[in-house]
């Protein structure tokens, strides 16, 4: 896919500055979920929820999101709310329990999200897709929306895999791709043992915060008990949480 497109719908735009990863003080860092405790416990400077409302959390920037087709009714709600910078598109729409939107139908509902970032100045995301099946599913999406001159500011993206390696590889032929700025919504190792996460979440981090294509990444957080947990079951902090929260500091 050719990139100018966006390109230019992104230069044609009013559209507020890019953060840390362009050049500002912003922090990168931020988190998957609407836990007040859990913003204020990680210095997260941004979270999400996966929807449009942005619960009782005042300890971090909300950025809402458009899950699926069934939340596009909501789009009036966004509009009216104040304080908010940035809209995620779709979440893992090529899976069935998640955002569970056909390419095709994806593509044509994209303009209304367009619409409502244009006029209240947001910076739109791309759908976020996770895992090859994802993938195909975006790489399908992205030649469409190229195709019909659509427009995203920023691509999202989700990681379930311990190859640190492939992990920044794949950022990397993101951004080269579609010259873009990325937001990784959702990462962890999702399997291996406490030592092979702590390697994976540490090495993570040091890219992720190094490279400025980043512009922003939020981990996801697994209950008490797997190896990727931040927090144990009495509620402090394992390795990876202590390194998760000194990240960017």
């Amino acid at each position: 896919m050719h990139r100018r497109q966006f390109l230019a719908a992104t230069a044609a735009g009013s559209l507020p500055a890019l953060t840390k990863a362009a050049g500002g003080d912003e922090s990168k860092k931020g988190w998957a979920g609407g836990s007040a405790d859990f913003h204020k416990l990680f210095g997260a400077s941004w979270y999400y929820n996966w929807t449009p409302n942005p619960g009782k959390s005042k300890a971090a920037e909300f950025v809402p999101m458009i899950k699926g087709a069934g939340n596009m009714k909501q789009l009036g709600a966004i509009g009216k709310r104040k304080g908010v910078t940035h809209l995620l598109g779709f979440n893992e729409p090529e899976r069935a329990k998640q955002g569970n939107v056909k390419v095709d139908a994806a593509v044509k509902l994209w303009p209304q999200l367009e619409a409502l970032a244009r006029k209240k100045n947001l910076r739109l995301g791309s759908p976020a897709c996770s895992g090859e099946s994802g993938m195909k599913w975006f790489r399908e999406f992205m030649k469409k929306a190229e195709d019909k001159g659509l427009h995203m500011d920023f691509i999202a993206f989700h990681y379930y895999n311990i190859n640190v390696s492939a992990f920044e590889r794949t950022l990397e032929n993101l951004a080269e791709t579609y010259d873009l700025p990325i937001w990784v919504t959702e990462f962890n190792g999702w399997s291996g043992d406490e030592r092979e996460n702590e390697k994976f979440l540490k090495e993570s981090l040091r890219f992720l915060e190094r490279e400025r294509y980043i512009e922003r990444y939020a981990y996801f957080n697994f209950k008490p008990g797997r190896a990727q947990a931040l927090v144990d079951a009495k509620g402090d902090l394992t390795r990876l949480g202590e390194m998760y929260r000194e990240a960017g500091s």
